[in-house]
Order: structure tokens, then C-alpha cells, then sequence
């Protein structure tokens, strides 16, 4: 810390989240072949036990990803 932006902090401890979706980054990437920037947003989420998966990317609604619930664009109607 002393004094590290704090912008850098939240960066450097979500390197070690990153290190732990590595697992669902190499399942989701080898199964479906999804890009590898969404692979690492959907694998975080997926390491952390994400109900919903909120995006704009139409292209990744419907994929089973094990650890995410439900995947919707901002534009899904729930109700």
C-alpha cells in the first residue's frame, strides 16, 4: 500500500481471483471458444458463483457455463 494508487491495489488482489478462474478460463475457451477477453470475464464469474451474468454480447446468451446461472443482455425481459 503506502501509498499505491488504489486503483493498482484493487488490480494486483484481482490478479489472484484471475488465478483461480483459470479452470473455468480453460474449460470455457476449449469447449466453446469463446474469445479470450469474454473467457476471462465469464470464468471470474464463474469462480464466484454468479447468478446472473448481465452483457451486451448477444453471442454469449445461452451458453451453459458451469458456475453461472442465467447469462441476459440489458435488454432481456425477466417479467
Amino acid at each position: 500500500m503506502g501509498g499505491t494508487p488504489a486503483l493498482l491495489q484493487v488490480s494486483r488482489s484481482g490478479g489472484v481471483f484471475a488465478l483461480d478462474a483459470a479452470g473455468h478460463y480453460a474449460r470455457i475457451r476449449g469447449s466453446l471458444g469463446i474469445p479470450p477477453a469474454d473467457a476471462v470475464h465469464l470464468a471470474c464469474n464463474a469462480q464466484a458463483g454468479t447468478d446472473l451474468f448481465l452483457t451486451n454480447d448477444k453471442r454469449l446468451v445461452g451458453k451453459i457455463i458451469p458456475g453461472i446461472q442465467f447469462i441476459a443482455t440489458l435488454d432481456s425481459q425477466f417479467f
